[in-house]
């Protein structure tokens, strides 16, 4: 497992894809906190099943907006 801050992610996306498509698992950081983890994909009949949301999309605009209204 790797964590790699998101400036060199974005600037590296295409290496990590790779280390991703062999079986690692990356993680993406933000002033070392962890905000994004990138897994390769599961295959039907292996491994667990897809998550499913923690909250509803609709509910996540609305917070990310309340978020936008304070800068």
């Amino acid at each position: 497992m790797r964590a790699v801050g998101l400036k060199t992610l974005k600037n590296k996306l295409s290496e990590y894809v790779r280390l991703v498509a062999g079986g690692e698992t990356v993680l993406g950081t933000d002033r070392d906190r962890v905000v994004a983890e990138i897994v390769p994909p599961i295959i039907a009949g292996e491994g667990v099943p897809p998550r499913r949301p923690i909250t509803r999309f609709r509910d996540l605009m609305k917070e990310l907006e309340r978020d936008r209204s304070d800068r």
